[in-house]
């Protein structure tokens, strides 16, 4: 719809521009892209928890930390923000317990359904380029947890398996 006069569409009047807000950025796209250096992403795993975490580099979890242990190398990962590469986000569910990543901000924001942010993991490619696999996310459905992997056929890739549904890709 079209203004009308000093009467915008929702029927308010307006006089002058006052100033101009600034577009929204989503946490760690401000961050500057510098050279920097891929490292090692692992997962741990807590048993009794039914919880898998994702760590950058060694992890404050590597010797048996709060019931978490390695089950895993899921590939690389930047600990700072490189050309071509987006944020990606970790949550957590305190409830369930459940730590969920994803590369889309708007998904939970500062925090919803029982998930609170709890910041940029570190930053990956949004599309696949050479010499990357795949983030990908499975939800399982019968204990309502997260799991990522890089490995096709750990959950059976898209088919999902052992109580996992496919989600889609995280990031390469």
């Amino acid at each position: 719809q079209k203004l009308k006069g000093n009467r915008g569409i929702d029927g308010y009047e307006y006089s002058t521009i006052q100033g101009y807000v600034p577009a929204y950025v989503p946490p760690g796209m401000d961050a500057p892209v510098t050279k920097s250096v891929p490292r090692r992403l692992v997962r741990y795993y807590n048993d009794k928890a039914r919880n898998h975490v994702l760590r950058v580099g060694r992890s404050d979890l590597r010797d048996g930390r709060d019931g978490y242990k390695p089950a895993g190398d899921m590939g690389y990962i930047y600990s700072k923000r490189a050309r071509g590469t987006v944020p990606l986000y970790h949550y957590y569910h305190a409830g369930r317990p459940d730590s969920l990543y994803t590369l889309r901000y708007t998904e939970f924001g500062r925090g919803n359904d029982g998930y609170k942010y709890e910041g940029v993991l570190g930053y990956v490619y949004p599309r696949e380029q050479r010499n990357t696999a795949p983030l990908m996310r499975y939800f399982g459905s019968w204990h309502l947890n997260t799991r990522i992997t890089s490995d096709r056929k750990e959950l059976e890739g898209k088919k999902g398996g052992g109580g996992y549904q496919y989600a889609g890709i995280e990031g390469w």
